[in-house]
């Protein structure tokens, strides 16, 4: 099911990449942080930028505040002191 492509490790900094052939998903799965910030976006989308707190209270995910900081996926903005906003 994966791809095997060997790269130059000198660019890439990488021995192995892994790829899906094209329109393949990985399995439909979604690790639970995703979920908790799919939760978070969701909430933000729909009630603007409230403070952490108010976010983990509304959705069930604890550490919300931590999670928009982190940012993983890219989709919060810090809009003051523990207020974050949707990049939409």
């Amino acid at each position: 099911m994966f791809l095997l492509v060997l790269m130059n490790a000198a660019t890439f900094g990488l021995k192995y990449f892994y790829s899906l052939p094209e329109g393949l998903k990985a399995g439909g799965r979604v690790t639970a942080y995703r979920q908790d910030a799919e939760k978070g976006r969701a909430y933000l989308l729909e009630h603007g930028p409230p403070k952490g707190a108010e976010v983990a209270k509304a959705t069930g995910v604890k550490h919300a505040t931590r999670m928009m900081w982190d940012n993983h996926y890219g989709w919060f903005e810090k809009v003051e002191v523990g207020v974050y906003g949707i990049l939409v």
